[in-house]
């Protein structure tokens, strides 16, 4: 199973090389995250990049929500609003996008973005695990912490939290004139 998705992933991926949109050399005007874009930009054209979570194909409109380092923003393509429509459709979970467009808020009082274009930064090939279930293999969530701090953001906090502690105190010991000796032991 996990070798047939991984071949429909570069069969995918093989047809997005030859739009030369994909994967730009550059990226389009100024980004903003998607904390920000939901609290000071609701509502003007932007561009905020992310990673798919996740996605929901209804036919002529299609609902993903994209998470950057700040949080989630749901993203809505929309056959008769969106640049390049045929190229949602080839989206996986995992890939990174791209979107430039305007804030709505949904009839639940949800803020989302209307997509006017999008592109794809970088391909997904291989799944990632389920965000409702996240790892539950403990031996595998520390190996591929990459994968733990992508779906939990509890560990990914925690993850902050630690490295801020320890910069404090290695700010601290060497304004005390200690060496490091060998890092990350002091």
């Amino acid at each position: 199973m996990r070798e047939d998705i991984l071949r429909e992933r570069q069969k995918k991926l093989q047809e997005y090389e030859l739009d030369s949109s994909a994967f730009p050399a550059r990226l389009k005007g100024e980004r903003v995250s998607a904390a920000d874009y939901l609290d000071r930009f609701h509502g003007e054209r932007k561009i905020v990049a992310g990673r798919i979570f996740s996605l929901r194909d209804q036919g002529k409109i299609i609902f993903c929500d994209i998470k950057d380092a700040s949080g989630k923003l749901q993203i809505v393509i929309s056959e008769k609003e969106t640049d390049s429509f045929a190229l949602a459709a080839r989206l996986d979970p995992g890939d990174i996008i791209e979107v430039e467009g305007e804030g709505f808020t949904n009839k639940k009082g949800e803020k989302g973005m209307l997509a006017r274009s999008f592109r794809l930064l970088a391909k997904a090939l291989l799944p990632m695990p389920g965000e409702w279930y996240g790892i539950e293999d403990a031996e595998l969530r520390f190996r591929k912490r990459y994968l733990d701090f992508l779906l939990n953001d509890e560990a990914k906090e925690l993850f902050i939290k630690k490295a801020a502690f320890w910069a404090t105190v290695r700010k601290f010991l060497i304004a005390e004139n200690f060496l490091e000796v060998e890092t990350p032991v002091f």
